[in-house]
């Protein structure tokens, strides 16, 4: 059954033009909307909203997240609706988020360590917020896929911009953020529009199969230009990985990570220095000693672990306590 609903899926995919697709979320995503009841609506249209609040700062992002997170508790409580407690993970959650409060007031930092543990606990409570009430309904969560699709294109024509008016710094990219980690919001945010483009442009035929590859090797080239290793790796991984579950052409897998392999090979030799970021620096700095900067960073946090094996010293306490934690050893970085 389900090979034929992926074909009869694939087949009804290949035969729509890009504007009808998303033309009939657009459609289904508003008839949804209006079904919700009028206070429901505005919180799922803020959800909506998500990856462009994303893309704006960290702050913004986080009290659209948390207060997406406790207005889901304040909904249960009236609603009375309970139901999604009873599951094994969420309990889990819960019991996790107990002991944490607990050994954190063992700490040697307690008001600290207790005071982010308590705030940690709104990231789990928005995995059940958008599990049990925002993309309840999959045409809202198909809307929410195409939010994201648009704000990683955005993302990508954002740094872009930074490459044409700007260009790379130490090899990497820092707009909008002006920071060095925009690769963060590329992969982390971005993974899931990313996936589906590989899906559809391994499996489908037509015009959503040629805008899936192009917009999808577009937002690769950029994620290799920002300079972010591991993020590019998670990023080109996941999408060969989503590429090849749902029924793909295997002609045009192959095909594809071969240009795809061809075409880093002419960036690398077009652009020396991300040859040598990524093969050349990346080598030199596996943490086999003092001498990588992966090492002097990590150490640090398996020797807090050696400190506290049973306890932990929790992040939030590593930004103050680091510097106790590796005296007498000038190397290492905080």
């Amino acid at each position: 059954m389900s090979v034929g609903y992926s074909q009869t899926s694939k087949k009804a995919l290949s035969d729509k033009t890009i504007s009808g697709w998303v033309g009939s979320l657009i459609t289904d995503a508003r008839t949804a909307l209006s079904e919700l009841p009028r206070w429901e609506r505005g919180f799922h249209i803020f959800w909506l909203l998500g990856p462009f609040i994303l893309l704006i700062e960290r702050s913004p992002a986080d009290v659209w997240l948390t207060v997406l997170s406790f207005s889901f508790v304040i909904r249960s409580i009236i609603k009375k609706d309970g139901g999604w407690l009873k599951l094994f993970w969420v309990k889990a959650a819960f019991l996790f988020w107990a002991v944490t409060l607990v050994t954190s007031l063992f700490s040697t930092l307690p008001l600290t360590a207790f005071s982010e543990a308590l705030a940690w606990f709104r990231f789990p409570l928005f995995a059940m917020a958008t599990l049990w009430w925002l993309a309840s309904d999959s045409r809202l969560l198909k809307a929410m896929y195409l939010a994201t699709g648009l704000g990683l294109l955005m993302m990508s024509g954002i740094l872009s911009a930074e490459l044409i008016i700007e260009g790379q710094k130490t090899g990497r990219l820092m707009w909008p953020y002006g920071d060095l980690v925009p690769g963060n919001y590329v992969t982390k945010v971005g993974i899931p529009a990313f996936a589906i483009l590989a899906a559809l442009a391994f499996s489908v035929r037509g015009p959503i199969a040629y805008l899936s590859s192009l917009a999808g090797l577009f937002v690769l080239a950029i994620s290799i230009f920002t300079g972010e290793r591991i993020n590019f790796l998670i990023l080109a991984c996941g999408g060969m990985l989503a590429g090849m579950m749902w029924k793909p052409v295997w002609t045009r897998v192959i095909s594809t990570a071969l240009l795809g392999l061809c075409g880093g090979a002419v960036l690398f030799y077009a652009v020396p220095e991300l040859g040598t970021r990524y093969i050349s620096h990346f080598i030199s700095q596996l943490p086999t000693g003092d001498h990588s900067t992966y090492f002097r960073t990590m150490m640090p946090g398996i020797m807090a672990f050696m400190n506290e094996p049973l306890l932990g010293v929790g992040t939030g306490n590593m930004r103050h306590l680091c510097t106790v934690i590796t005296e007498g050893a000038p190397h290492l970085e905080c």
